[in-house]
């Protein structure tokens, strides 16, 4: 009986002991889990909130994905009616700071078709003749630089302007100027007379899948006052659709299609060439059918002479 009863006293601290042992294990493991568990807690509040302020961001916040643009060769094999690599698309004149930022010259600017764009000076000399007129004065043309874009995309236009955009007026100086230069598919300027790229510039192709077709430089003036205006940049593509940038940083603020969109088939091909934009921000083009010309305006001051009738 004595026995039995010293046995059962050590059965029972030895499960005492088995249960305590355990116990301290199950303690020390604990914290662990815990803090475990409180960084997955954590981190899925962060993932939460990280999805919300994504979804508050504007989409002019958000970085488009560019497309990958294959540079275009030299020896690509043209089809049928398509116009020579050499061809000259732009030719404009201009009184810029080419040579010098405190002093403008009279200059030659010249855009192809394969992505090319150079300027001249243009040196005058005149020659007085006092009995006839049999000597005249002659124009004589100097290449001063010759840079190649990219990707070798056609050029669209030229344009020297003023750091805010307006053009150029000869004998001022409105300070710091540059050239804007639109290809098919993209808006860069350069500063000039470095002839430096800065980093105003919009990828069109890379990030839109169109091409430009048309650029105009708008002067949009205020409906209550005319002296107010601001400096825009229009842009037409081969999408049928119209952007409108800042002439100052060419930030993309609009966006609208103003032919006809038909999906998966060939959009308003008459329409979108014959489209003509002016420096007022009018747009005339013709409809579908080409026998009807269809007006669509960008500024909420109705040009006066634009309302008038004329017969023909």
């Amino acid at each position: 009986m004595a026995e039995a009863t010293a046995l059962n006293g050590a059965l029972s601290r030895f499960k005492s002991m088995k249960k305590s042992i355990r116990q301290s294990f199950r303690r020390k493991k604990k914290p662990a889990q815990v803090k475990l568990k409180t960084n997955e807690l954590n981190a899925t509040a962060a993932s939460n909130q990280t999805d919300e302020d994504e979804a508050g961001c504007s989409y002019d916040e958000v970085k488009p994905v560019e497309r990958a643009i294959v540079s275009r060769s030299e020896t690509l094999p043209l089809n049928a009616g398509d116009p020579l690599q050499s061809c000259v698309r732009v030719l404009k004149f201009y009184h810029a700071n080419i040579i010098s930022s405190t002093s403008g010259t009279d200059s030659l600017w010249v855009g192809t078709n394969s992505g090319d764009y150079s300027f001249f000076i243009e040196g005058i000399i005149l020659v007085y003749a006092i009995a006839d007129d049999a000597i005249k004065p002659e124009d004589v043309c100097v290449l001063i630089k010759e840079i190649r874009l990219q990707h070798r995309a056609p050029i669209i236009d030229l344009n020297c302007v003023n750091s805010d955009g307006s053009s150029l007026v000869k004998g001022s100086s409105a300070g710091a100027q540059r050239l804007l230069v639109c290809s098919e598919e993209q808006l860069k300027t350069f500063s000039l007379p470095l002839m430096k790229a800065q980093r105003f510039k919009y990828k069109l192709t890379a990030t839109e899948g169109s091409r430009i077709r048309k650029v105009e430089l708008l002067t949009l003036r205020s409906l209550i006052d005319r002296k107010v205006y601001e400096k825009f940049v229009a842009v037409i593509t081969n999408q049928g659709e119209l952007l409108l940038f800042a002439a100052a940083s060419l930030k993309r603020l609009a966006k609208a299609n103003f032919t006809k969109v038909i999906e998966f088939e060939v959009n308003d091909v008459v329409g979108i060439s014959s489209t003509v934009v002016s420096q007022q921000g009018e747009l005339f083009f013709l409809r579908a059918g080409g026998s009807e010309f269809e007006r669509a305006s960008l500024s909420a001051y109705q040009q006066s002479h634009f309302l008038q009738q004329h017969n023909f």
